[in-house]
């Protein structure tokens, strides 16, 4: 017979409140032992009861030869309820509808619209058997698990009680947490009045500078309506000044190929007229690449002259609002 034993170093653990309360204990480790064969032979329970010496846990894990395999294939739509489809075939295969026999599947490959399912069947009364002879060694078995391929639930699983330890290690905390709550209570009771006085202090002040704030608007109201007839006349000064710059920076920006006869300016609203010798499209980038320039169209057909031949045309430009270049 041989016998593997796997030494874990990890914790047992708890759920819930359990884990907040053992916080801060030593781990209990784990001991793993694999059986391949029962009973269990004399180094197996030697085993056991140098762990059960030691107070260390232990899991039996089955090997895979000491139970019945049988391979189910279902569809794959069924997937999900294929733990109920696992148990009501293993109940009609079964002699007496498989009383007495445990069993945890576990999946294989699949197969175009089924997937297969891999069964190992172990016996209730050679789980009793098992348990009763570890028992006998004093080893506290935590979890009786079948050695697949996949990791499955365990055919034994016992909730470990808490030790002394443990327990009073349970009492000192809960006590401490009932003297944390209560001294956080108090503090924030205290900070609580602190915030109070500071909160009347406040209010007041916020008063005087809601009243101090509305003695500053009236001030500013007054302000406005004294600047609105200067920026009136500023904007107006603006708009007439920006008309200078644009027919400078226009002339600047076209060559001697391009001769306008006539501009009109109305607000942002700029129309040309002329002659190019070179193509349209190089005036209209030309024109476009001012930066007062917003939008340059062609207002009108494109006529060739035919005394200069030379190409007349007509240009609409956006002027960019507030840009005047320098």
């Amino acid at each position: 017979m041989q016998v593997r034993q796997i030494f874990q170093g990890r914790s047992l653990r708890f759920g819930g409140a359990s884990a907040v309360f053992a916080a801060g204990l030593p781990p209990r480790q784990v001991a793993t032992v694999r059986v391949t064969a029962l009973p269990l032979a004399a180094e197996v329970l030697a085993t056991l009861r140098a762990y059960a010496a030691r107070r260390r846990p232990v899991d039996l894990v089955l090997d895979r030869a000491l139970c019945l395999t049988k391979t189910i294939a279902l569809p794959h739509a069924a997937r999900r309820a294929a733990p109920a489809a696992i148990d009501m075939q293993l109940r009609q295969q079964m002699p007496a509808r498989a009383a007495g026999l445990i069993w945890r599947s576990e999946r294989t490959g699949r197969s175009g619209g089924t997937q297969g399912y891999r069964v190992h069947i172990f016996k209730q009364q050679d789980l009793t058997d098992l348990l009763q002879a570890a028992a006998a060694t004093g080893a506290e078995v935590r979890r009786v698990t079948i050695a697949t391929d996949a990791p499955t639930a365990p055919v034994y699983h016992r909730r470990t009680r808490a030790d002394r330890i443990t327990r009073v290690w349970h009492g000192l905390a809960i006590g401490l947490a009932v003297l944390a709550t209560g001294a956080v209570l108090a503090l924030q009771m205290r900070q609580t009045a602190v915030l109070n006085a500071r909160s009347a202090a406040l209010s007041a002040e916020i008063t005087q500078l809601l009243d101090a704030a509305a003695a500053a608007k009236a001030q500013l109201v007054e302000r406005d309506a004294a600047m609105s007839g200067l920026v009136t006349d500023v904007a107006r000064f603006n708009a007439d000044y920006r008309r200078f710059p644009v027919i400078a920076d226009l002339t600047d920006s076209l060559d001697d190929g391009v001769w306008i006869s006539s501009l009109s300016l109305d607000g942002d609203d700029m129309r040309l007229a002329g002659f190019s010798q070179a193509a349209l499209s190089d005036t209209v980038q030309k024109v476009q690449a001012a930066p007062w320039a917003e939008e340059v169209t062609i207002d009108g057909p494109v006529v060739v002259d035919p005394v200069r031949r030379e190409n007349r045309f007509q240009l609409r430009v956006t002027l960019r609002p507030f840009e005047v270049p320098s």
